[in-house]
């Protein structure tokens, strides 16, 4: 699937190139970006998890020359770095999304008895009961405004769960919980 993606974009490239359009492409383009990665490290011999992280997104944007806007693409979770722990340890949690001006606070997802195991692969947010996750239309609607602003807010994610540990395993769980937040960046030069 990758190889015919890659293939269908070089062609689309390639033949835009060809025709004349190379300036139309150089001087209105977009690139697929990852914004920023939150990771969690995850580290309790108790059953209960929580951690929050703060992403300035208009400062990122800045650093990024020519940048003048930036669109939500995808916001993707993964498991790593389980070191010693069970693989088919289970967790349940939900991700919240705040701003640092509110105190309201809304949930993005919720990811129900999903084994540490299902989040080896980056796992979609806006998918429908993907390995466990549900979204919330509220959450996602909210944070695909977030990034119609200008400017961009500070935001606040944060993971509050608990851990099920199989039968026989170690009390001690750990591991790192990836959230990635996926933009398109138009840039005109």
């Amino acid at each position: 699937m990758k190889k015919r993606l890659y293939t269908f974009f070089s062609a689309f490239i390639f033949l835009t190139l060809t025709a004349g359009c190379d300036d139309i492409v150089s001087d209105n383009y977009i690139i697929l970006d990852t914004i920023n990665s939150f990771e969690y490290q995850i580290d309790t011999e108790t059953d209960n998890f929580s951690q929050t992280q703060r992403l300035p997104l208009q400062a990122i944007l800045n650093e990024i020359s020519g940048a003048e806007e930036v669109n939500l693409y995808n916001v993707t979770v993964k498991i790593k770095n389980i070191g010693q722990t069970s693989p088919e340890t289970e967790i349940t949690a939900r991700l919240d999304l705040s701003r640092e001006t509110s105190d309201e606070v809304l949930k993005l997802v919720d990811i129900s008895d999903a084994t540490l195991s299902q989040f080896e692969n980056r796992q979609s947010i806006f998918l429908e009961d993907n390995n466990g996750i549900t979204p919330n239309p509220e959450g996602v609607q909210a944070i695909q405004q977030i990034f119609k602003e200008s400017p961009l807010p500070v935001i606040d994610l944060s993971i509050e769960g608990n851990v099920k540990r199989p039968t026989g395993a170690p009390q001690r769980v750990t591991f790192d919980f990836v959230i990635t937040i996926y933009t398109q960046l138009s840039k005109n030069d």
